[in-house]
């Protein structure tokens, strides 16, 4: 992208108080990504302050600072305060970045599960449609020509900004990105011109930073008052969702589906499952529409369907985008299966809350020839009031449950495994070296058998600490199924 030369004064126009203008030529937020020329933003961080950072900044040759407190600077460095640096971020990147100009359609999923799913699956279906489409969330930032890491499910918005619009310099249309809890009220979507949005599901997870459930899903209800909605995609078999329909507004369009008998429904499916995938009949505005899809699983299929009518909302054919579904693929690290040619299915999976473990079980128990096995753990210095009730959805769905670390972070992982089995007492191994549980398992299997490893999906690090060591659940998964091959 060309660079731009903007003054501070013009980007931040009704937003707070100029003390002094200054070019600026790039913005961060990070004061270690400043250099000469870049306005940084100082966002307060959730254990330090963003002015903590502005001499580092400076420094390193940032011309302009907006800040919520006034402060001493060199006579050359702008500076604008404002009330809330969190809520006008969005706006000034924005305004730099020129977001509001561009024709980029955009697309937000929220849920505490299937968020990654949902957006991943309406670029394949963007995709197939040869509509080429951008996404953002925990797989990172890709495009249909490259991909980069992301730290967050839903970035800082500075980040976002910046990558919509370099999205829309290649000539991308379509942009998709998963609104997480924080991301919805760090403001981390303000400035987007969002147009379709989905609620896919509201469960029990992030309550050591939202507090209560009625703070978590009012978190996730902000989704609805996105400046520019146009119309929102409901999963009306999750009570909580199906409770939030009396809060969108009177202009948006509400699309809400069922798989059972939801009253208000605007859409009704009726689906079978086999080992192959999912046939359902959705039944919309009179119509009847046969979908085939090539993926197992309900959760899967709800998904699909959420960005199926996501995709309607936008003004695709109904048709098209069923023919497309016919053609789509597994999402990583979501049921993704290791090693076919064993004598024991083994599947990696991303759950890692106590609704999501029960679902992926739930899937898999039709498809099992003998006993079925969960390998997982809980996350350190998270929601620790959802540990017993991930041992217990393991303990009810499995006939063999391994307990094990994940990601422990800071807190003694012995002591997280004691929270775990309040919930589920009788594990059949409780070993706090993720491999070697994962090794175990697979071995302790018999022919038959189906395993699956919850809890990182397509992660690819275990954080011990506060270092983050190389760690995949696939390798290790697929190194433990070549030694079963030789014992």
């Amino acid at each position: 992208m060309a660079e731009r030369v903007v003054m501070l004064s013009e980007l931040c126009a009704d937003l707070g108080y100029c003390v002094r203008d200054a070019k600026i030529t790039g913005i961060v937020t990070d004061s270690r990504a400043a250099s000469l020329g870049s306005l940084f933003i100082a966002v307060p961080g959730h254990t330090h302050r963003g002015v903590d950072f502005v001499s580092d900044a400076v420094a390193r040759g940032a011309s302009g600072i907006i800040a919520d407190e006034e402060m001493n600077l060199p006579d050359h460095i702008g500076l604008v305060v404002v009330s809330d640096v969190r809520a006008i971020s969005g706006i000034v990147a924005m305004r730099f970045f020129e977001t509001d100009k561009q024709e980029l359609r955009t697309l937000a999923v929220t849920g505490t599960n299937g968020k990654t799913s949902t957006v991943q699956l309406l670029a394949q279906l963007l995709g197939e449609l040869d509509q080429a489409a951008a996404t953002v969330g925990t797989l990172g930032f890709q495009l249909p020509t490259g991909f980069s890491p992301s730290s967050n499910t839903t970035p800082d918005v500075v980040e976002i900004h910046r990558f919509l619009a370099s999205a829309a310099a290649q000539n991308v249309r379509w942009a998709a990105l998963e609104a997480s809890s924080h991301g919805l009220v760090q403001h981390r979507l303000t400035g987007l011109n969002i147009t379709t949005a989905a609620i896919t599901n509201i469960t029990q997870d992030h309550l050591d930073y939202h507090g209560t459930m009625t703070e978590y899903i009012a978190a996730k209800a902000q989704i609805l008052a996105l400046s520019g909605l146009r119309a929102v995609v409901l999963d009306l078999d999750n009570p909580e969702v199906r409770a939030l329909r009396p809060q969108v507004p009177a202009n948006v369009q509400v699309l809400g589906f069922t798989l059972g008998e939801v009253a208000d429904a605007d859409a009704v499916v009726v689906a079978q499952y086999d080992a192959d995938g999912t046939t359902a009949t959705v039944r919309l505005d009179g119509f009847e529409y046969r979908l085939r899809l090539p993926l197992v699983g309900e959760f899967y299929l709800r998904n699909t369907l959420t960005a199926l009518f996501m995709l309607r909302a936008e003004g695709l054919r109904f048709e098209d985008l069923v023919a497309a579904a016919g053609r789509l693929r597994g999402v990583p690290g979501r049921l993704e299966r290791v090693g076919l040619d064993s004598d024991v299915a083994v599947y990696v999976d991303y759950a890692h809350t106590p609704d999501a473990i029960a679902r992926v079980l739930q899937v898999l128990r039709p498809t099992v020839k003998n006993d079925l096995w969960v390998v997982f753990g809980c996350g350190g210095d998270r929601d620790k009031s959802k540990r017993p009730l991930m041992g217990r959805a393991a303990a009810e769905g499995a006939d063999w449950v391994v307990l094990t670390s994940d990601n422990p972070r800071a807190e003694d992982p012995s002591k997280i495994l004691d929270d775990i089995q309040v919930g589920c007492a009788h594990a059949r191994l409780v070993i706090e070296d993720r491999a070697v549980a994962i090794e175990s398992a697979i071995m302790a299997a018999s022919p038959g058998d189906t395993l699956v490893i919850a809890g990182k999906g397509h992660e690819t690090e275990q954080i011990i600490g506060d270092v983050a060591f190389p760690f995949s659940d696939r390798e290790v998964a697929q190194a433990a199924l070549n030694l079963r091959k030789c014992a």
